[in-house]
């Protein structure tokens, strides 16, 4: 695979610690969000292995915050939260927490929040994780996802909801359109598939 990714061929283990430099915070039920990320443009996903796709929906992220001269701020999750929910289809990571916070940030990220994923995120309705989260705990002023987003208990969330909810709450929110290499939509699974197959070049190609 390629050198310095931190790329992982083992079972999914979870990384509990989380550098603390003030541009990364750990997210639990009583986690206040520091001042400085209040009013931040926020970008959710797993974001594994932060392939191509990954990276153009952080660079897009950044130029709106930027733009408002805001916080760029990337909430991921750890561990993934299929590995609670159904732990024998959770998907081994590319790869750890601390690796995923470095290229996050490497992308345009100014800080990565990291979901301690527990009974107290995962039973959060869609409404309660934006009410709560997006507009409660961060007073974000806009979002940036992907068309495919899901979010809340049961994926209750998706791109159209979460932008009438921004509409209303007066958050801008851009949904960024997939990146495609070689007529095939770029994904973790399609990166994880190829390097399980022996063909870490098509990885490296989708993971850049």
């Amino acid at each position: 695979p390629p050198a310095g990714r931190g790329y992982l061929y083992h079972p999914l283990r979870s990384a509990r610690r989380v550098g603390g430099n003030g541009s990364v915070i750990t997210l639990d039920e009583s986690t206040e969000v520091p001042a400085p990320l209040r009013g931040a443009f926020l970008a959710v996903g797993n974001f594994d292995g932060v392939h191509r796709g990954h990276a153009r929906l952080i660079a897009r992220l950044r130029a709106n915050a930027d733009a408002a001269d805001a916080p760029a701020v990337a909430l991921t999750f750890d561990p993934h939260p299929v590995a609670l929910l159904r732990p024998d289809k959770a998907p081994a990571p590319l790869v750890w927490t601390e690796r995923k916070v470095e290229l996050l940030k490497a992308a345009g990220a100014t800080a990565v929040g990291v979901f301690r994923t527990g009974p107290w995120l995962l039973g959060l309705t869609a409404r309660e994780f934006f009410d709560s989260i997006v507009v409660g705990r961060f007073r974000a002023r806009g979002m940036v996802e992907g068309p495919n987003c899901a979010f809340g208990r049961d994926r209750g969330g998706d791109a159209t909801l979460l932008g009438a909810w921004c509409a209303d709450a007066g958050l801008k929110f851009e949904v960024v359109e997939p990146t495609a290499v070689g007529g095939e939509l770029v994904s973790s699974s399609r990166a994880r598939r190829a390097l399980a197959e022996g063909r870490p070049e098509e990885a490296a190609q989708l993971l850049g």
